[in-house]
């Protein structure tokens, strides 16, 4: 049986006449012999959308087409692309003294990793102070579909002032590294980590938002890295948390502040540091002491490492998966405590909730099946906390869902088949609904 591909809507209005679109491009057409939709190609993979074709569909009032699911990192970038060119066009910029076109460089992260690049917020570069590593932009040509990582800075040079203002005032809120400098990247950020809890300029979100970049970058080597997965590295993400909590203090109204600039990819480590996050600002909610907040966000940072173990193809795989497949997904929470269960940093209560995070309520969870009473609390507290981020983060193949959806979806899969445990569910709601409340409103970040 063949797996019946799934499409998702794209804009009309997202289409930029002259460029080259480097997905597939369907109309959605009723077929009355079948008494089923079919989807004709409208424009291929690599064609330029002709300004004839863009005004016939103009014309004829069709608003949406429809690309496969599996293109979906090709869209997102066609369409971070293509609403920068209709803002930047036209413009040139020397960076060390390499024009560029400012409508080709990339404005959003997508799938450096695979190129052997990561993304690195501009804030985290010190004009003035010299650079250990290379650092590029990335940029799109319309005649290229794969993109070009330009230097603008060589390693050991100073990261010039001018550079670093040209690319903030033209709303550039990233450059690149290459992933052979981690570890230069890493000392680097730490070293800056010093200056910046020392700069009373800074506020304390501010100081939280270089903290967490640093975290993001240590979640990211952690992930990937075997040689990361140490007790030193531990104890090293351990003082990243601490850190965070002296800066911020016990208020998880600023903590959830730091959630709301969320760490836009479509990784595992993105994923878990949004969950430490948001995981951080709950259990604070909850009242509990530092001690154990400390060793609860240390567990939600790396809750899916055991999925490092899965391969790729599966996890990346569109549309069903088999039956075979699953069970090698199921396998995670297992990987990831053989993984760690040597480490003397990591607690009992941490190992848990790695172990136990797809547990459900009702038994059929996975990889045990235990019920509710089975299940460590803080496990219980995961399971919702790593199902709400998911549902309102980004995905290339669809868009965040709102707060309030997201706890409707929730709250309908309890009521069904009592996936989450009620009383950490209704608290999590009051969370919430005290942080809509207090309506904080979180200053914008210098880049």
């Amino acid at each position: 049986m063949v797996d019946k591909e799934i499409y998702i809507t794209f804009g009309v209005s997202d289409l930029q006449p002259g460029t080259i679109v480097t997905f597939d491009l369907f109309n959605k057409i009723y077929n009355s012999k079948s008494d089923d939709y079919v989807y004709k190609i409208v424009i291929s993979r690599g064609d330029v959308c002709q300004k004839t074709l863009f005004s016939e569909l103009k014309s004829k009032d069709i608003k949406e087409l429809y690309f496969r699911k599996q293109d979906g990192a090709e869209v997102l970038q066609y369409r971070n692309r293509n609403r920068k060119m209709k803002t930047l066009a036209n413009i040139k910029v020397d960076i060390s003294q390499k024009p560029l076109d400012v409508s080709q460089i990339a404005l959003d992260p997508g799938f450096e990793e695979d190129e052997g690049y990561m993304s690195l917020p501009l804030r985290n570069l010190t004009p003035g102070l010299k650079v250990p590593f290379d650092v590029f932009v990335k940029t799109i040509a319309k005649e290229f579909m794969k993109p070009n990582y330009v230097k603008c800075c060589e390693r050991g040079d100073v990261f010039q002032k001018d550079w670093h203002l040209k690319l903030h005032e033209l709303g550039i809120p990233f450059v690149y590294l290459s992933l052979q400098d981690i570890a230069e990247v890493q000392q680097y950020l730490y070293h800056n980590i010093e200056m910046v809890l020392a700069d009373e300029t800074l506020d304390t979100l501010e100081k939280g938002v270089r903290i967490c970049d640093a975290t993001h970058l240590w979640t990211f080597n952690f992930f990937n890295s075997d040689e990361a997965r140490t007790a030193k590295e531990i104890k090293a993400g351990l003082k990243f948390l601490d850190t965070l909590f002296k800066v911020i203090g016990g208020d998880h109204h600023s903590f959830l502040s730091l959630t709301e600039i969320k760490y836009h990819s479509f990784h595992l480590y993105t994923h878990c540091l949004n969950v430490c996050l948001l995981g951080l600002a709950f259990t604070i909610f909850l009242g509990w002491s530092w001690e154990k907040i400390q060793e609860f966000a240390l567990g939600a940072l790396i809750h899916d490492i055991g999925l490092t173990k899965t391969p790729r193809n599966i996890l990346e795989k569109n549309g069903p998966i088999t039956e075979e497949e699953l069970a090698q997904v199921k396998r995670h929470p297992l990987e990831g405590v053989r993984m760690l269960q040597a480490s003397a940093h990591l607690s009992w209560e941490s190992l848990q909730m790695i172990m136990q995070h797809h547990e459900n309520a009702d038994g059929s969870g996975y990889p045990e099946g235990l019920k509710s009473e089975n299940i460590h609390d803080w496990a219980k507290i995961l399971r919702i906390l790593d199902t709400y981020e998911a549902m309102t983060a980004d995905r290339p193949w669809r868009p965040a869902k709102e707060p309030k959806e997201a706890l409707w979806v929730m709250r309908n899969d309890w009521e069904k088949g009592k996936v989450f445990d009620r009383n950490y569910v209704k608290t999590f709601i009051l969370f919430l609904a005290d942080i809509s409340r207090a309506q904080p409103q979180p200053k914008a970040v210098k880049t």
